[in-house]
């Protein structure tokens, strides 16, 4: 009944410069419109017409009710500002000359204008459920390919995801009608992504941005989209998330300002928090999967510390120096499948690599501007073969460097094109050869393929 009010508001739609009218006929002897003989799927297709703009109106209405006692019919008639489709406005009710006097104060009348304008505005947010554009990786639309022809390649770039995030949030009843009355919701945006980390399955990557004080979870195969800023169960927020890593279904967040670590699970589970009375200044996270360990760089202790799953503090490694197996305000860390651990030792200007207990495995680079050195190492990773990915934020690149320390390869350069970068800071490497790299003054991740 809902739905034959609608459609037949919507037969006699016409796109107009400033106001639509459209006639919505219904019986005053008991406010409900004419039946119609209109399947769900013909609904569905006026209701697209009727936010396109396409439907016409006939140019004389023809009535199909007339009111009890009367000898001639009367109609209502509803005025659509021509924003209506976005949902920006308030429709409203006006009469043309010749309308019965009496209807104005009929109040099954109303009550039939009402259920109309409801009836068009959820066929609206549906109709525009349908239409949106979804997907959060906007992919390459030329190859590029590290190193460049002849040299066989190694890295295939894929694409970048910023700017707003297409989001195909779920919708309903309540949702369509809190945007008809507000609006649309403003689309999420990466701000300073400044820490990327990617689940087991390759589908939910986590983006850490710290100037708003969140972090992002990107559904890559849904394109769902999760905000992860007031924490479930706790009472606290995110102030400056710096560092993210998966470890199974749950979501680790160091924060830099609240020196703490939180577990985070799905919506509906309580975070927790840990690492508050251990850590200084953390900043960056890495999970061990050889002995399940969370492995957390504290920048302002110039060490490394060590955490059980549940919170239970381990030990830490290191404290402030330059010798082999101390640090000065380390960045990130990764971990190999070997189960050693990287960090990226920033103000030496190098990595250094610890086995799973600790204990120093030496380390590579030194501070210059020669292939191979280090300005500002932040972000660092290793793939599957054991080569370590180390993302330098002056020098805006990445090297790739061998298990021995040798230099492989360089990727980047100054710049706002595919493959060039703007003070990027972490990096992830997934089980599917992707490599996702926080490009942060530039306000996006950078998807790139390692090749075999």
């Amino acid at each position: 009944m809902l739905r034959s009010r609608a459609v037949d508001a919507l037969r006699g739609l016409k796109p107009a410069a400033r106001h639509s009218s459209l006639p919505i006929s219904r019986r005053a002897d008991d406010g409900v419109g004419q039946p119609s003989n209109v399947s769900r799927r013909d609904t569905a297709r006026i209701a697209q017409r009727f936010i396109a703009g396409y439907a016409k109106r006939p140019k004389e209405p023809s009535p199909v009710g007339t009111t009890e006692g009367l000898d001639r019919p009367y109609w209502t008639w509803v005025s659509v500002p021509p924003t209506f489709p976005a949902l920006k406005r308030w429709a409203t009710i006006k009469r043309p000359s010749g309308t019965h006097p009496e209807d104005a104060g009929d109040p099954r009348a109303r009550r039939g204008e009402s259920l109309a304008i409801l009836s068009i505005a959820l066929m609206s947010g549906v109709a525009g459920c349908s239409q949106a554009r979804t997907g959060f990786l906007t992919p390459a639309n030329q190859s590029i390919v590290w190193p460049p022809p002849p040299a066989e390649p190694r890295v295939r770039y894929l694409g970048e995801i910023g700017g707003t995030l297409h989001a195909a949030a779920p919708r309903g009843f309540g949702s369509s009608l809190n945007a008809f009355f507000y609006g649309p919701t403003e689309p999420p945006h990466l701000v300073t992504p400044h820490a990327v980390a990617m689940n087991d399955d390759g589908r939910r990557l986590a983006v850490a941005d710290p100037m708003i004080g969140c972090v992002h979870v990107l559904d890559l195969g849904s394109s769902l989209y999760r905000r992860v800023e007031p924490l479930t169960g706790l009472d606290a927020v995110l102030k400056c998330p710096v560092g993210v890593a998966w470890a199974g279904e749950v979501l680790y967040i160091v924060d830099a300002v609240a020196h703490t670590v939180y577990a985070v699970g799905d919506e509906v589970t309580p975070a927790r928090s840990f690492g508050t009375d251990e850590l200084i200044r953390p900043a960056g996270i890495a999970f061990n999967p050889t002995n399940r360990r969370l492995y957390v760089t504290d920048s302002g202790a110039h060490a490394l510390a060590v955490f059980e799953l549940d919170g239970t503090f381990v030990t830490g490694i290191g404290s402030r120096g330059s010798a082999t197996g101390l640090l000065n305000f380390p960045s990130q860390a990764a971990c190999a499948p070997d189960g050693t651990v990287a960090v990226a030792d920033s103000m030496n200007f190098r990595v250094q690599r610890f086995g799973p207990e600790g204990e120093p495995l030496g380390g590579f680079g030194r501070k210059g501007d020669a292939a191979g050195d280090f300005a500002l190492p932040k972000g660092v990773a290793v793939d599957s073969n054991g080569f370590l990915w180390v993302v330098d934020a002056q020098f805006e690149n990445v090297q790739t460097f061998a298990p021995d320390g040798r230099l492989a390869l360089t990727i980047g350069a100054e710049g706002h094109g595919p493959g060039q970068f703007w003070l990027p800071a972490g990096i992830a490497i997934d089980r599917q050869r992707r490599m996702w790299i926080a490009d942060t003054y530039n306000r996006r991740v950078q998807a790139f393929e390692l090749l075999p």
